[in-house]
């Protein structure tokens, strides 16, 4: 008796199983962050880190809710080079504690400092209103230029580049992961940079018109699926450095949950990735059943 082929991939399969792999993990999240810190002494530092934890949660499910379901895979892309920073900052902090406490105070008073002169400068927009006095010393204002830069630009950890930043950090990973860390830094970040950012990337081939039917040049307004692969992967890799460094350090017993969670939902993404292969409904060569709640399972 001859087996029935699997059905074919219905529209739209691969990428709803996709968006379901990251969502998952935005509700185990979501369900169990709160008991992560419950009774716990928290400092000054651990304030900073969980600020950080909290603002990366908003911007992954910004990505892989509200612009993923609706199809904005370009944008998604760009908010993840903001998620990338989150992450390499939440591990400087990790391993700076006390440093990143004052670097928070530093660069806080020196966007004061920063916003007091711009009022100075454009006082009509202000209601002539004078702005705030606030007392420092020049050699002080000096020591936050030179950390932050003239108008205020650099990171507020005090190191511009974020590549010195990932390498000052890079000791959180196993050694074994230290290539795919860098790997991800210089291809992956490399283009979050140019779809965020004019670019020839982002303008002449993201944004570049196309020949409709009729012959006719058409820009794209509107959703960009087509992106939403890259947009979901790098969110899903990206907020999993994050999460795995927050369970360690709060709740090293979930860690194990958070690693098959991240396992499962690169899975997941072989197994999209197999069915626009295949254009069916197939297990792969060497995986079992499809768990239990899968969409789509054949």
């Amino acid at each position: 008796m001859v087996a029935a082929e699997p059905p074919n991939v219905p529209d739209g399969a691969p990428a709803k199983l996709r968006i379901h792999a990251c969502q998952r993990l935005l509700r185990w999240v979501g369900a169990h962050a709160e008991e992560w810190t419950a009774g716990q002494d928290l400092r000054g530092h651990d304030m900073v880190l969980l600020t950080v934890f909290a603002r990366s949660t908003r911007t992954y499910e910004a990505i892989v809710r509200w612009l993923a379901e609706n199809g904005f895979g370009e944008q998604g892309i760009m908010l993840n080079r903001s998620l990338f920073e989150d992450m390499v900052d939440a591990h400087w902090i990790h391993l700076n504690p006390d440093l990143a406490v004052d670097r928070l105070v530093e660069h806080d008073l020196y966007s004061r400092l920063l916003r007091a002169d711009v009022q100075r400068r454009f006082p009509a927009w202000f209601d002539h209103e004078k702005p705030p006095a606030i007392k420092v010393t020049n050699d002080k204002r000096k020591e936050l230029k030179d950390l932050f830069g003239k108008t205020g630009s650099r990171s507020w950890t005090g190191i511009p580049h974020i590549e010195d930043r990932l390498e000052g950090v890079i000791s959180c990973w196993p050694e074994s992961d230290h290539d795919q860390v860098r790997f991800w830094a210089a291809w992956v970040v490399k283009m979050m940079n140019e779809v965020l950012h004019p670019s020839a990337l982002s303008i002449g081939r993201f944004g570049a018109p196309r020949l409709n039917d009729n012959d006719n040049l058409e820009w794209r307004f509107g959703a960009t699926p087509e992106r939403l692969t890259e947009s979901l992967h790098g969110a899903l890799w990206t907020y999993s450095q994050t999460v795995g460094l927050i369970v360690d350090r709060y709740a090293p017993g979930e860690a194990q949950t958070g690693r098959d969670l991240f396992a499962q939902a690169h899975l997941d993404f072989r197994r999209a990735r197999h069915w626009e292969r295949t254009g069916r409904l197939e297990a792969l060569p060497d995986d079992g059943p499809d768990p239990p709640g899968a969409p789509f399972a054949s």
